[in-house]
């Protein structure tokens, strides 16, 4: 049985994921914000109201975690997550456990929305496992990418 855990995240996962990230997120980190992925995913740690480490067999698979969205009077929260290849390797792992994460970030904000880089095929299929909203692409980002904005909303 393989072991997984998810704990509460720490810049040391950070780094550690820094080493490891996917090369779809890495590119999506840079695409969405103009900054290099570890100083985005440092940051993203940083703001978040709440982060959380999925851990197998010890090594960090992904580090995900919700912001406030501040000119929504914090009805709004910002979902992100970033993942090393263990994500896609081990997915159904991963993903019998991370519905309920995704519920507790609705418990802080009734409205969950980002934006997914339209090349990151494995995010989208998974943000609409977890029952977002995938919108038409618009162009998002310091260099105008199309991204896909998407949303749920807690009923």
């Amino acid at each position: 049985m393989i072991d997984y855990a998810i704990v509460p995240a720490t810049m040391a996962h950070a780094y550690e994921l820094a080493q490891t990230m996917r090369q779809a997120d890495r590119d999506e980190v840079i695409a969405q914000s103009g900054l290099p992925y570890g100083i985005g995913l440092g940051m993203s740690l940083g703001n978040a109201e709440a982060a959380w480490t999925g851990l197998i067999e010890g090594e960090v698979a992904c580090i995900f975690g919700v912001s406030a969205a501040d000119e929504f009077d914090g009805k709004v929260g910002i979902p992100w997550m970033l993942g090393s290849e263990l994500v896609v390797k081990h997915q159904r792992l991963f993903l019998r456990h991370c519905r309920g994460c995704v519920d507790e970030m609705q418990a802080l904000f009734p409205v969950l929305e980002n934006h997914v880089d339209q090349r990151n095929t494995i995010a989208i299929r998974w943000l609409k496992w977890l029952g977002f909203d995938i919108l038409p692409v618009e162009p998002h980002g310091p260099f105008k990418l199309p991204f896909h904005p998407f949303r749920r909303v807690r009923e």
